[in-house]
C-alpha cells in the first residue's frame, strides 16, 4: 500500500510527533509512505524517519502555490490513499480532496478537532462540505463521532473512531527526578507544581485555574502554577491579561507564565517537575496533553468535556471535574497536591493504560483497517 500523508499545520505543536509516530508503525506494516509538511518542521532529537519527508508548505505565505505543487507531486507519486492530518484551510482542502479523488485516490482526514473552537455562523455548513468531500473521517472518541454524525449530518459509515495514540517517545527512563526537575526550572525542591501545558486560548480555561488558585494555596501554601505553551496573538498581551488576574487575586507570586512553543527536549522536564497536570478546559474534542501526561507518568485533573472522559478513568488514572466549576477544580487539585503518592500512582496507572490501549501498534492497525475498507470498496 502506498500512502501520502499531508500535514498542513505550522511548525510547533503535537501534530508532527503524532504523524511521525503513526507513520513509523504504518511503515513497519509494509506501507510505503511519504509525508508532506511545513518547512519549519523538525524531527525531535533521536527519532529516525523510515519514510520520505518533504517539507514544502509555508503557512505564513504562498500557501496556495505550495498546495498546487503538492497536488502535482502526489499525482506523480500515485498513492492509493491520501491522509490529511487536521484541517487548516477547509475551502482549499475541499478543492484538493476533490481533485485527488478524481484521480482514483482515496482520501482520509483525521479530525483532531471536529469543529473549530469558536464557531462562526457558516462553520457548520463549511465543515459538513469538507467531510463530505472525503472518503473517510477519523475522530478520536465516540463523542466526537456523534458530533460529526448528529450535528453535521455526516454518514455514519464515513466516520471512524481511532483513539489518540500515546506519546511514549517522551522517554521517562532518563528523565530527571521531581527534585532535579524543579531545580532545573528554578523552583524550590519543596514546591508542589501544577502544570498547565499546551496552547493558551480562552476555551482552555487558564483563567479558571488562576481563579481557583487562592483556594488551592490556602490548603497547600507551597503550590505553584506554571504554564508552558503557545498563545494565539501577543505573548505580552497574554502575560498582562493573566498576570493582572493573578495579581488581583493575590497569587501573582504563585503563577509562572512561560509562554511560547516549548522545545520537545524540554517537555519531559516540565512534566517531571509537576505533581499534577491540570486541564481546566471549557470545551475540547480530545487532548493530546492527556497522552503526554500518561507517557511521563503524571496524574491529570481535567474537565469532563469532549472525548476526555473516554480516556481518563475518573479516580484511577486521573480526576474529572465539571467544566467551569472552580470548587471541584480546586478540590481535585488539592487532593493530589496533598497526597503526591496518590498522584504518582494515578500517573503509573495512566501510563499502563496508555501502553495497553493507545500504543501506536494498536492505532496503526485501526488506521490500516480504515484504509483497507476504502480500497475494498468500489
Amino acid at each position: 500500500m502506498r500512502l501520502a500523508m499531508i500535514v498542513f499545520v505550522k511548525e510547533g505543536g503535537m501534530f508532527y510527533p503524532y504523524s511521525h509516530s503513526l507513520l513509523c508503525k504504518l511503515v513497519s506494516r509494509d506501507v510505503e509512505a511519504t509525508m508532506w509538511g511545513n518547512i519549519g518542521f523538525r524531527i525531535p532529537h533521536g527519532l529516525e524517519t523510515p519514510y520520505e519527508l518533504r517539507l514544502v508548505f509555508n503557512r505564513r505565505r504562498h500557501f496556495i502555490p505550495h498546495l498546487w505543487k503538492v497536488y502535482r507531486e502526489i499525482v506523480n507519486y500515485r498513492p492509493q490513499v491520501v491522509h490529511f492530518q487536521y484541517h487548516t484551510s477547509p475551502l482549499a482542502e475541499i478543492v484538493f480532496a476533490r481533485l485527488v479523488r478524481r484521480k482514483g485516490i482515496k482520501t482520509v482526514m483525521t479530525a483532531h478537532d471536529v469543529l473549530p473552537h469558536h464557531l462562526k455562523p457558516y462553520d457548520r455548513m463549511l465543515f459538513r462540505a469538507l467531510y463530505n468531500s472525503l472518503d473517510a473521517v477519523i475522530v478520536h472518541a465516540d463523542q466526537n463521532r456523534r458530533t460529526a454524525t448528529d450535528f453535521l449530518g455526516i454518514s455514519e459509515d464515513k466516520v471512524h473512531v481511532v483513539p489518540h495514540g500515546d506519546y511514549m517517545h517522551f522517554d521517562v527512563s532518563n528523565a530527571p527526578t521531581r527534585a532535579e526537575a524543579l531545580e532545573r526550572l528554578g523552583y524550590s525542591p519543596n514546591a508542589k507544581l501544577i502544570l498547565f501545558f499546551g496552547a493558551v486560548r480562552p476555551d482552555k480555561g487558564l483563567d479558571r485555574l488562576i481563579k481557583a488558585l487562592p483556594e488551592i494555596r490556602r490548603a497547600i501554601p507551597e503550590a505553584k502554577l506554571v504554564t508552558a505553551g503557545p498563545v494565539k496573538g501577543s505573548i505580552d498581551d497574554a502575560k498582562n491579561l493573566y498576570g493582572s488576574l493573578a495579581e488581583s487575586l493575590g497569587v501573582q507570586d504563585a503563577v509562572d507564565l512561560r509562554l511560547g512553543y516549548l522545545p520537545y527536549e524540554e517537555v519531559p522536564t516540565y512534566f517531571a517537575a509537576s505533581t499534577v497536570v491540570v486541564l481546566p478546559y471549557l470545551e475540547s474534542t480530545q487532548s493530546g496533553v492527556v497522552q503526554v501526561a500518561a507517557a511521563t507518568k503524571r496524574a491529570v485533573v481535567a474537565s469532563a468535556v469532549g472525548g476526555i472522559p473516554e480516556v481518563i478513568d475518573d479516580g484511577v488514572t486521573g480526576k474529572l471535574v465539571e467544566p467551569d466549576n472552580l470548587g471541584q477544580l480546586a478540590e481535585a487539585t488539592i487532593a493530589y497536591l496533598s497526597d503526591p503518592a496518590s498522584a504518582d500512582l494515578a500517573g503509573e496507572k495512566a501510563h499502563e493504560k496508555a501502553r495497553r490501549e493507545y500504543s501506536w501498534d494498536v492505532i496503526a492497525e485501526k488506521t490500516i483497517s480504515v484504509y483497507r475498507k476504502l480500497l475494498e470498496s468500489k
